[in-house]
């Protein structure tokens, strides 16, 4: 999960000026938006990041650099919650080393729901942690499917 928390300090250092910390080691779903990205080749993973409704408008105010959207514009916070999940999951992938040659990352998908509907069967070892910045959390999991090296 090192590499995890170092891509997440990373994108959040660099693309929002902002730090960003580990809060818990582990911890449930809290997703109203979720999205996540799969990695495919000599590494397979998926990499998802879950927000409440607040925090995702919280880290689409610090992208926009303007006042929080309002709640009910889905479309924008998915955007912004899926684009950062692309961010964490190639900052995660650039740390691979050899194995991020031979890997691909898919587009991101994003949902809107209530945490029981993202709760799913892992198919796989699911690594999950907490984060905070600005006083807002959300939590990044990572499931290894076949790991590197």
């Amino acid at each position: 999960m090192r590499q995890i928390d170092e891509a997440v300090a990373e994108v959040f250092q660099v693309m929002l000026d902002k730090p960003c910390a580990v809060i818990h080691a582990s911890c449930p779903c809290l997703a109203q938006v979720r999205a996540s990205v799969s990695l495919a080749g000599a590494v397979q993973a998926q990499c998802s990041v879950e927000f409440s409704t607040e925090s995702a408008r919280q880290l689409t105010s610090a992208f926009l650099g303007e006042a929080p959207p309002d709640p009910s514009d889905e479309a924008i916070l998915a955007d912004t919650v899926g684009e950062l999940c692309n961010m964490i999951a190639g900052g995660w992938k650039k740390r691979l080393g050899p194995q991020a040659c031979d890997t691909n990352l898919s587009v991101p998908s994003t949902s809107l729901c209530r945490p029981v509907e993202c709760a799913a069967p892992p198919q796989a070892p699911v690594h999950s942690r907490a984060y905070s910045f600005d006083g807002s959390s959300f939590i990044v999991s990572l499931t290894l499917i076949k790991a590197p090296g």
